[in-house]
């Protein structure tokens, strides 16, 4: 997918980007103490960018999903009790979506349809799994989930050919699916604060490992792939 670089007309005043509807690319609404957002929003058809965030949101408008050149959205910071759907319609991101400290307790298959999205983040949630549609994202270069209660993650992680960085500290992991290991691209690994007790053994086949962090965990000995990988140039942190 071509990008199309242009300058950005910032607004921070939701009255004044609908009144320059031509020239808003990008609109900055956080902290704001929004608590809705009007339908009204669907019609700056030129934003590439929107940030709602540290609001009092519930929920998004249907017409979110208007907005056919929006690249990047920030809802996060609220009070969203699921992924809004009308974000479904948004295929076409292919910057961040960052939906964190939000009580968002599940992630709709829809989210697999964002195929274009490079980074994702739902850090400070309430997630106890992430779905098997997660694997179709395959643009993805990092994603971000840590301080959940997510206690395993889906074999189809390993779909994730472009992910560099995966943040899932401080959740319920014990292990891994063995599909990791077809990370080839993955620089980063951050499993501190989980419940592993050994260092899974196909973590060591990961080619271009720049950092694993398994700090605050039950290992109770040194894997003997940890000097390895360190030989490799891999800073591991245990």
């Amino acid at each position: 997918m071509q990008k199309l670089f242009t300058i950005s007309t910032i607004f921070t005043s939701l009255q004044d980007a609908l009144s320059n509807k031509d020239q808003c690319t990008e609109l900055h609404l956080f902290k704001q103490e929004l608590t809705n957002l009007p339908e009204s929003i669907g019609e700056l058809q030129q934003l590439t960018f929107l940030n709602v965030g540290d609001n009092k949101l519930t929920s998004i408008p249907e017409t979110i999903g208007e907005l056919k050149q929006l690249r990047s959205l920030d809802i996060a910071h609220n009070q969203l009790a699921e992924l809004p759907s009308p974000i479904s319609k948004l295929q076409q991101m292919d910057g961040f979506l960052y939906a964190g400290n939000n009580p968002i307790s599940s992630l709709p298959d829809w989210i697999g349809d964002l195929t274009e999205l490079i980074y994702l983040n739902f850090t400070d949630c309430k997630l106890t799994s992430l779905p098997d549609a997660i694997g179709n994202m395959k643009s993805l270069i990092e994603l971000r989930a840590y301080n959940n209660s997510i206690s395993e993650l889906p074999a189809s992680i390993g779909e994730l050919q472009n992910l560099r960085e995966l943040h899932v500290m401080k959740n319920r992991l014990s292990s891994l699916p063995e599909s990791i290991s077809k990370l080839k691209n993955l620089l980063l690994l951050d499993l501190r604060r989980n419940q592993f007790s050994s260092v899974p053994e196909f973590v060591f086949e990961l080619p271009n490992l720049k950092k694993l962090d398994l700090r605050w965990n039950n290992i109770k000995s040194k894997a003997s792939g940890i000097a390895e990988l360190t030989s490799k140039g891999c800073m591991v942190y245990y």
